[in-house]
């Protein structure tokens, strides 16, 4: 999705960008979970409590609904602002039909 709205010569440092982003927000939920298992264990506990790990599903749940709210809503943007332009900007060259 986010290359098809790059230009091809552009591919190559979006892509790296992508990974690069992906896996810092990785390495930081990482973090957030490590914080809240250790918040919810308690000082001489060799395990985390059922309350450390309801507390991060419940996180995981929050977060994937936000998610799925900013796509539903993106999409709709998307598709309203691709029906407000002109056939011929909305395609790309290889889709444009050519006279024979």
């Amino acid at each position: 999705m986010i290359l098809e709205r790059l230009p091809g010569n552009e591919a190559g440092i979006s892509t790296g960008l992508y990974n690069m982003v992906r896996t810092l927000g990785g390495s930081v939920m990482g973090a957030i979970i490590a914080v809240l298992f250790a918040g919810a264990t308690a000082h001489n506990a060799t395990w985390v409590s059922a309350t450390g790990y309801n507390t991060v599903w419940i996180l995981c749940a929050a977060i994937s609904l936000v998610g799925a709210a900013v796509l539903v809503v993106s999409a709709r943007i998307d598709a309203s602002a691709s029906n407000d332009r002109p056939a011929s900007e909305t395609t790309t060259p290889s889709m444009q039909h050519k006279p024979a």
